[in-house]
Order: structure tokens, then C-alpha cells, then sequence
């Protein structure tokens, strides 16, 4: 069983997933292949869109802690009178 999750494989993601590897099962997710980075490490990933959320929850799990490093664009609408 996976200890941690790690959604996001960008820079942050991927220094995480090594660092907490050392000591706890780690699983990394995001919506692109695997970095090279952490192909040495024998850490398992999986490719998945995290906006379907009934696949996400399947893959997932029940993890000690997820971690959701990912950055998403929000536009803000200002109205002014």
C-alpha cells in the first residue's frame, strides 16, 4: 500500500517524491509520463487526468497523505461600476 501521493510531477513534485521515498511508499500521478528524473528511483506513477474524479479517487486509494502539487490557472472576473 502507498503511503504518499504525490499528484504533480513538475520540479516541486518530483524533489518531494525523492526526498519522502527514502522513508515511506511513494506513488507520483499526473497527466504526463513520468520525469527522467525520477525513472532511477523505482518510484511508481501512473498517468491520469486528475479532473475525473472517480478515476482518481479509484487510483489513489486510501494513502497517509496526498499531496496535490499542481497548478491550475483561475481567472478572476472583476466588476467594476
Amino acid at each position: 500500500m502507498t503511503d504518499i501521493v504525490i499528484v504533480g510531477c513538475g520540479f516541486i513534485g518530483s524533489t518531494l517524491a525523492k526526498f519522502f521515498s527514502e522513508k515511506f511508499k511513494v506513488t507520483t500521478m499526473d497527466v504526463i509520463p513520468q520525469p527522467e528524473s525520477l525513472k532511477d528511483c523505482q518510484i511508481p506513477h501512473k498517468v491520469i487526468d486528475i479532473r475525473n474524479n472517480e478515476l482518481l479517487k479509484k487510483e489513489i486509494g486510501i494513502p497517509k497523505l496526498i499531496i496535490f502539487n499542481i497548478y491550475m490557472k483561475f481567472q478572476t472576473k472583476v466588476i467594476s461600476r
